[in-house]
């Protein structure tokens, strides 16, 4: 991820929901497209959307949101702000009733995330990839063909064009997929990497540039939650009670605020509290749960960095290569990088590229000539040699007079103009500055 955890509270405010454990968001879909959770993740339908009185059994009267299929019809939620990122999460759940034709329906999306400026990544819920028949579609891809879970489809028809109710409980990129609140079957996607930049979240189609694989059909009560619902869940779910009434809270005998199953699962008892930090990572196991570091393990993600101090400094504690160049998050600290940076001396050359190239990656100008290295390349010039044409004329101060750097000037040499030259670079130094500033 790109947006890593500051701290054990930014980390949930960084994204449009509550804290974890809580519902991110609920559309009734009564006559509006507004959140019922009382988070402010507001909604919008665009295109050939309408309301109808036509709803399913289980909930006993209400409205309905029809879907004509068509280019341009969709709904999306929390625009304004990027969506929800749910699919961003460690755990997160999906809840809604559809009601449509899988045979009518190819490859169209009932729920999706993806990116406006990225048509890469996507988390796709809908029909049929085939319309072979009426089936869920899980397609989530994140890279090429091999970091992607490519059309799994359900064992039961949930498009069948009767009502049906749907949950999706993804848990460490495993989801549990229950049909009219049973559990239909486990679906993974380990291969897909980790999300970093989705910003639409939309029902009823695909948003990223522009919007496509529109769903024919109707949507009903659509909740979702930052964590993994239970099996008891999904039943009640199913049953037609609400979102906002459905989930039973995870049991916290000794009240610490930590789920007892969970502290079962990592201490074996219930002795541990949630301010305590048995580990001595500086991160409370508050703060561990929230962030689902391990709190038995300083270092979760084995890169030589303490849970602690990556979250404090905005790394993250969960990926040994924080910002993804090849190169983990301790090693970088012990050569002095930015493990938040591929370019830790901003000198427009990777960091693993300035070791493969002999330069350093913590020096931004190598030769000292006033040219960062990255640009030398661009240019031509030799980072290694400040006089790349030996002309006796530094690179930077021929790049300053809009000179070639790459061509000597007659007349000129390494040695007996050297003294020269270096005065004339540096008025031409002071005189850049000057201007720098009058225009700043």
């Amino acid at each position: 991820m790109n947006n890593y955890r500051l701290s054990a509270l930014l980390a949930v405010a960084l994204l449009p929901t509550v804290s974890r454990g809580e519902l991110v968001g609920y559309w009734k879909l009564d006559g509006n497209f507004e959140d019922s959770s009382g988070n402010g993740n507001n909604g919008e339908f665009f295109g050939g959307t309408a309301y109808q009185d036509e709803t399913p059994t289980a909930l006993a009267g209400g409205q309905s949101v029809s879907f004509d299929g068509l280019a341009g019809t969709y709904g999306a939620i929390n625009a304004a702000n990027g969506g929800l990122a749910l699919s961003t999460r460690r755990a997160f759940s999906i809840s809604m009733w559809v009601k449509g034709d899988g045979t009518l329906n190819s490859d169209d999306r009932v729920f999706s995330e993806g990116s406006a400026t990225n048509n890469n990544p996507l988390f796709n819920v809908g029909t049929h990839n085939t319309s072979a028949d009426g089936t869920v579609d899980f397609y989530i891809r994140n890279g090429a063909a091999a970091q992607t879970l490519n059309h799994a489809h359900s064992f039961n028809a949930a498009f069948d064009d009767t009502w049906h109710h749907i949950l999706c409980v993804s848990n460490d990129k495993i989801i549990d997929l229950y049909v009219d609140g049973v559990l239909d079957g486990q679906y993974d996607y380990t291969m897909v990497p980790d999300f970093t930049d989705m910003n639409t979240t939309t029902i009823g189609g695909i948003l990223r540039a522009g919007d496509c694989c529109n769903f024919l059909g109707s949507i009903d009560e659509v909740a979702v939650w930052d964590h993994a619902l239970s099996a008891e869940d999904a039943v009640r779910l199913a049953d037609g009670v609400a979102a906002d009434e459905a989930v039973v809270p995870p049991a916290d005998a000794d009240g610490d605020g930590l789920p007892d199953d969970w502290e079962l699962s990592v201490f074996n008892n219930l002795n541990e509290t949630g301010q305590t930090d048995p580990d001595n990572d500086q991160l409370s196991n508050a703060q561990e749960f929230e962030l689902g570091t391990d709190p038995t393990d300083p270092d979760t993600d084995d890169d030589g960095v303490k849970d602690g101090k990556e979250v404090n400094n905005g790394w993250d504690p969960l990926n040994p290569d924080t910002d993804g160049d090849g190169i983990s998050d301790g090693d970088e600290l012990e050569a002095g990088l930015n493990p938040a940076s591929t370019d830790s001396d901003g000198d427009g050359i990777s960091d693993p590229e300035e070791y493969e190239l002999g330069l350093s990656p913590t020096e931004w100008d190598s030769d000292g000539d006033g040219i960062r290295d990255g640009q030398e390349y661009e240019l031509g010039t030799d980072p290694f040699n400040p006089d790349t044409d030996g002309d006796g004329m530094s690179d930077g101060y021929e790049y300053l007079w809009r000179k070639d750097p790459t061509v000597a000037d007659e007349g000129c040499s390494a040695t007996g103009a050297s003294g020269a030259w270096n005065g004339l670079w540096l008025l031409g130094l002071g005189a850049l500055l000057r201007r720098r500033n009058r225009e700043g």
